[in-house]
């Protein structure tokens, strides 16, 4: 999730849902080149649930290859009843090897592979939809990834959101930085004030101890990147310094998903 193009993609999606709208002088502009992957990632956060994973390309991720929806998977084969972590990941990685087989045997047979059942198909039928991914398919290595859908959760994040973007806003706004930079939060912790990484990055904005000193005060004692307001506020100053360095709002908010150095 801490994709830096992630949150600049995500910027429009999120605005919208706030009822924002993207000017002509968009400061967060989605090039063409990178507007299929901003479609994939909107539906990832608005139509799949927690429940299902998206088959993918990794490069070209609009290249879905099939969704594993454990909810109906239950329904429709194991009587209703809900599968078990173990079960799920089993599942998951039984379809994922399946359909990297047939990939692996398009690019050694051709279409004679189809002979081997409708995975193969399926796979020649979404590569074929472009000439990119038909070409890619037949000429590259290709090892599928596969991602959890996240509307549900975006839905509970929203809700989160709302006691505190008003806030949020008028700290970017008092600094001269566009208020829908706040969004950034929805992909840094999806606004959770307790969100904690296993790389030690803490609160809604995901600061590193280190980085966190620079702009608040992160002692045994007194942690503020678990305020949202006080975090808001050194993300506030740092984006803006990213910004006067750097010139460039994709490449400032790039340089916030990274880090200083």
């Amino acid at each position: 999730m801490r994709q830096a193009t992630l949150l600049l993609l995500l910027l429009g999606m999120v605005l919208s849902s706030f009822g924002y709208s993207q000017s002509q002088s968009d400061p967060f502009p989605v090039s063409p080149i990178v507007r299929l992957q901003a479609d994939f990632w909107e539906k990832i956060f608005r139509r799949y649930k927690s429940s299902s994973f998206v088959i993918h390309d990794p490069e070209l991720v609009d290249i879905v290859i099939d969704v594993v929806d454990y909810e109906a998977f239950a329904k429709k084969y194991n009587k209703g009843k809900s599968y078990t972590r173990a079960e799920r990941k089993e599942l998951l990685a039984r379809y994922t090897e399946r359909y990297q087989l047939a990939i692996n045997r398009l690019q050694k047979l051709g279409k004679k592979a189809l002979e081997y059942g409708p995975m193969e198909r399926r796979v020649l039928e979404v590569y074929s939809r472009r000439k990119e991914a038909q070409n890619r398919l037949f000429t590259e290595e290709i090892y599928l990834r596969t991602q959890q859908g996240l509307a549900d959760e975006f839905v509970r994040a929203s809700q989160r959101a709302q006691q505190y973007l008003p806030y949020m806003e008028n700290i970017f706004r008092n600094r001269q930085l566009p208020p829908e930079l706040t969004r950034i939060a929805f992909v840094e912790s999806m606004f959770n004030k307790e969100a904690y990484s296993k790389v030690g990055a803490s609160g809604m904005w995901q600061f590193m101890p280190g980085t966190a000193r620079l702009y608040m005060t992160v002692n045994p004692f007194v942690d503020e990147r678990l305020s949202p307001l006080k975090a808001s506020y050194g993300a506030a100053v740092m984006l803006g310094e990213n910004k006067r360095m750097l010139k460039e709002w994709p490449i400032a908010i790039t340089a916030y998903n990274h880090g200083p150095g």
